[in-house]
Order: C-alpha cells, then sequence, then structure tokens
C-alpha cells in the first residue's frame, strides 16, 4: 500500500510538473526563417512554464489573425507593425534576422540597392511588410500575389523580372519547388531584426518574457540557437 502510495504521488507530480500552458502563435506560409524564432521562442517560454505552437497562415492573414487574438500573437515580425496592428504588444528583444535579396531569372540585373528596382517589373508577396515599406517609400511599384511559391513560378515564366524576399526563405522556395532558373541577384538589400509580438490579452507574460529573452540575448544563446537551426534545418 505504501508504494502505491508514493507512485500514485510521483505520478501526479509529474503530471503537474508537465502541465504547461500552451499558447499559439501565427506566422507567415513557406517562410522557414521563422523556424529559428521558434526555436528561440520554445526555450524562452518554457523558462516561464508554456508550452507554445505554430500556425501558418498566408502573411497577411497571419497579421490580422493575431491581431484579433484568435491566436496569442506573432510569432516574429519586423519592428513597428503594432502601428497598424494596434492590439499587437512588441517585445523589444531581438529574436532572429532577416537578409532581404533579390531574385531573378536573369542573372545579369544590376541590383545595388533599393532604388535600381525602379527600372524594373516587380512582383511582391502580400504581407512580407520590409518589402512593401521600403518600395512604398521610394514609390516603387509592384504587382502583388500571396506566397512565396507563386512569386517564384511566375519568375520562372519571365512574367516578371524580380521579386524581393527574406534570403532564406527565397532559397528554400527555390529548393522545394525545383526551379533552376531563378536566382539570387545583386547586393543585399537590407538586413533587420525580427521581434515577437504578444496579443494584448496576454500583456501580463510580458515583463517575465522579457527578462528571459535578455538573458538570452547577453548570454549568446539566441546567436547559438539561429546556428543550430541553420544547421539542423539546412538553410543555408
Amino acid at each position: 500500500m505504501h508504494k502505491l502510495v508514493i507512485l500514485f504521488l510521483s505520478f501526479t507530480l509529474f503530471i503537474f510538473a508537465n502541465d504547461n500552458k500552451t499558447l499559439i502563435f501565427s506566422l507567415g506560409q513557406e517562410s522557414p526563417i521563422q523556424k529559428i524564432s521558434f526555436d528561440v521562442l520554445k526555450i524562452a517560454y518554457k523558462k516561464i512554464g508554456y508550452d507554445i505552437e505554430s500556425k501558418y497562415y498566408p502573411f497577411e492573414r497571419a497579421l490580422i489573425t493575431s491581431n484579433t487574438g484568435e491566436v496569442d500573437g506573432e510569432l516574429s515580425r519586423i519592428k513597428g507593425i503594432n502601428s497598424k496592428y494596434k492590439n499587437l504588444i512588441p517585445i523589444t528583444i531581438p529574436i532572429n534576422f532577416i537578409e532581404g535579396y533579390a531574385f531573378s531569372w536573369n542573372k545579369n540585373l544590376s541590383i545595388k540597392n533599393w532604388d535600381s528596382l525602379k527600372q524594373y517589373n516587380n512582383l511582391c508577396v502580400i504581407g512580407i511588410k520590409f518589402v512593401e515599406k521600403n518600395l512604398r517609400q521610394r514609390g516603387i511599384l509592384c504587382d502583388e500575389v500571396a506566397g512565396i511559391t507563386q512569386t517564384l513560378k511566375m519568375l520562372e515564366k519571365k512574367r516578371y523580372d524580380v521579386v524581393v524576399l527574406p534570403k532564406i526563405n527565397g532559397i528554400s522556395g527555390l529548393r522545394k519547388t525545383s526551379i533552376v532558373d531563378v536566382q539570387l541577384v545583386g547586393n543585399r538589400l537590407i538586413k533587420i531584426n525580427l521581434y515577437h509580438y504578444l496579443h494584448k490579452k496576454n500583456k501580463h507574460l510580458i515583463k517575465k518574457l522579457q527578462a528571459v529573452l535578455l538573458e538570452m540575448e547577453r548570454s549568446g544563446r539566441i546567436s547559438k540557437i539561429r546556428e543550430a537551426c541553420i544547421k539542423k534545418y539546412k538553410l543555408k
């Protein structure tokens, strides 16, 4: 009987010790760069007693969904999206970064900076905010489509000249589709940090999460997770 009591108590403690609440975060489809953000946040949330899951949507739809509170927040996005999506609260420690490059079927294009795109027929993915912002600021026109695979296939058919994408997402998309006639061209256009956003219903988590991520940043843990993810998921 004594042994049964001990076993029961041990089992009960195990259940409670592993009874973490689960938070769900939205992110854009066809975005393997977000695997880095997920792995960083998985560790950070575990430290404050939460598990996390991700839910994929088209890029713009992901933001709308997180802003309405249908999910618990946005996995990671560039700084400042809360100016439009006002229910999202940023965690101010960067957890990831993206590098924006042009992709084209024409390997001879001279892409030195954003202004170089003015002379070309450009395509954009709806909801990739750093591209939308930089093209809009310079008055550069682009036609919009919903996803990365679609843009790459349209480039392959030479219906457009250029699309700007996060480097890792673009290269991964080319591998996935087995497209060989589209490639990265020109200089890096931008390097920009990504931040985690919580819906305001979860604002009670901000202080604890901020502290954990700050410690992870200062210790170099975030950088190490990025390096490990790039190797693990073959993101180069």
